[in-house]
């Protein structure tokens, strides 16, 4: 799959070329095209502050450990936030989100938005502390490297 964005303004030149790259792909196939408006993803600061920052001081504060045990704390996170199935494998009924941070409904990827993800990241918060943890605001430098003294 291909995907190509048009730009809000000054779309001809872009359409265009969408055209002759259509004309062009898969000769003698028939192609499916859709479109969609697009959107800002969540950046992978955010990502980072939830998945490096938040999850990790919830973990220490509940004894989880590993990568395993915080990818169930997003599961668990995910379910709360945006509701939860059941599906039945083989006998075994397991809790699911309806959709992730990064895929919806039907399993497909679509990365929240900035704004969408900033949502999530405050009820995490808020989840938290409603079990008397603080998550403190991300260090917001704390991907640079400390000189040493």
């Amino acid at each position: 799959m291909t995907d190509l964005s048009i730009p809000a303004d000054n779309r001809t030149d872009a359409i265009a070329t969408l055209g002759r790259f259509l004309f062009a792909c898969h000769p003698g196939k028939a192609l499916t095209v859709s479109v969609e408006v697009e959107k800002a993803e969540r950046s992978s600061q955010q990502n980072k502050a939830l998945r490096g920052h938040a999850y990790k001081v919830i973990a220490a504060e509940v004894g989880l450990s590993g990568h395993d045990e915080l990818a169930k704390l997003h599961r668990d996170m995910c379910c709360r936030y945006f509701g939860e199935k059941r599906i039945n494998v083989m006998g075994q009924v397991y809790r699911q989100p309806i959709r992730t941070t990064t895929t919806d409904e039907n399993g497909d990827r679509d990365v929240l938005s900035g704004a969408e993800f900033h949502k999530f990241y405050d009820y995490v918060e808020r989840i938290a502390a409603e079990c008397g943890i603080f998550i403190p605001a991300p260090d917001p430098y704390w991907f640079r490297e400390t000189e040493p003294a």
